[in-house]
């Protein structure tokens, strides 16, 4: 099973709403047997967290699931498990890879950054996301998104 981590800060903005978006096309095409989909964060203030209200709002606007998503802190085994890790920014791609740094003797997963829309001051989300915008960015994942 090929096993994808979507990584921001704390796990309650961005990540788990590229979790929720990414499980729901894998579901759609019939791979949810074939490919497994989770979401963390660098850092472990949110743990046991919903969502955050605007990422429920902009998923339930556009009838995807975020049922069973929690904040939580990547750990090692997420680091050695994962196939891909999409991280949200620069930042957490540095974090990430100082993290591997401890957890990792050989197999390193791919590391990559989601591309996104421009953000709003905020950071969190899009400034206009629609069901045909949420289509074309995760369609561009598996080709686009990784700056190696």
């Amino acid at each position: 099973m090929i096993k994808v981590l979507f990584v921001c800060l704390g796990n309650i903005c961005r990540s788990p709403m590229a979790e929720a978006v990414f499980r729901h096309y894998v579901k759609e095409a019939g791979l949810a047997d074939k490919i497994a989909v989770d979401s963390a964060g660098t850092g472990d203030w949110h743990t046991g967290s919903p969502p955050h209200r605007g990422t429920r709002n902009v998923l339930t606007a556009n009838r995807i699931s975020y049922e069973g998503i929690t904040a939580r802190q990547i750990t090692p085994s997420d680091m050695k498990d994962s196939h891909y890790i999409i991280v949200m920014d620069e930042q957490n791609k540095r974090d990430v890879e100082r993290l591997l740094g401890y957890a990792y003797g050989e197999k390193r997963p791919h590391i990559g950054k989601l591309l996104l829309p421009r953000m709003r001051a905020s950071g969190m989300f899009p400034i206009r996301i629609t069901r045909a915008t949420l289509k074309k960015r995760m369609n561009l994942l598996p080709t686009g998104a990784a700056d190696c």
